[in-house]
């Protein structure tokens, strides 16, 4: 059999929902949109209690000649109507494209969806390059407050549409 499948090979996990690209699930007062990663699964639109977070999964920068898979899957977001309040965005990581590419389709996104708070994402263990990052595109975009975590057990609150730093 296969590894997690019970005897009759169905799924013997916990309980999940699929969510396909381009979809929208509500359920316990949050609702979960989402698009297609230009690597694996999807990126997430989440809002909950007035707030709308955007994660990017493994959706980031684009490969040589597939600029439009990736920004469409962006313009599909701003199409939802929604105020993203704080998006989560890969600026490094295992599956990068290239570092223009990256540094592109992050302004892109930073610009499209103009969030009031982002965080990088995807360093895997080496957050220095958050900041590397940031520098890099200073100036190219509108991208409200960029949020660089940098020691571990940093951790922020939104609240009232503010970013609120706490140390550990």
């Amino acid at each position: 059999g296969t590894a997690g499948c019970g005897s009759e090979g169905r799924y013997a996990g916990p309980q999940y929902i699929h969510t396909p690209p381009r979809t929208r699930h509500q359920f316990n007062g949050m609702l979960v949109e989402t698009i297609a990663s230009n690597d694996l699964g999807v990126g997430f639109v989440v809002t909950v209690d007035g707030v709308t977070l955007y994660h990017a999964g493994d959706h980031a920068g684009w490969r040589d000649g597939a600029k439009a898979g990736y920004t469409q899957e962006i313009d599909y977001i701003a199409t939802l109507g929604h105020q993203v309040d704080v998006a989560f965005l890969n600026v490094t990581g295992c599956h990068t494209h290239g570092q223009c590419p990256l540094e592109d389709g992050t302004s892109y996104t930073l610009n499209t969806l103009k969030p009031r708070a982002w965080f990088p994402t995807h360093a895997g263990g080496s957050e220095f390059q958050y900041t590397e990052f940031a520098v890099r595109i200073a100036g190219r975009n509108d991208p409200g407050v960029l949020v660089c975590p940098t020691y571990l057990g940093d951790y922020w609150s939104y609240h009232e549409k503010e970013l609120l730093l706490r140390l550990q």
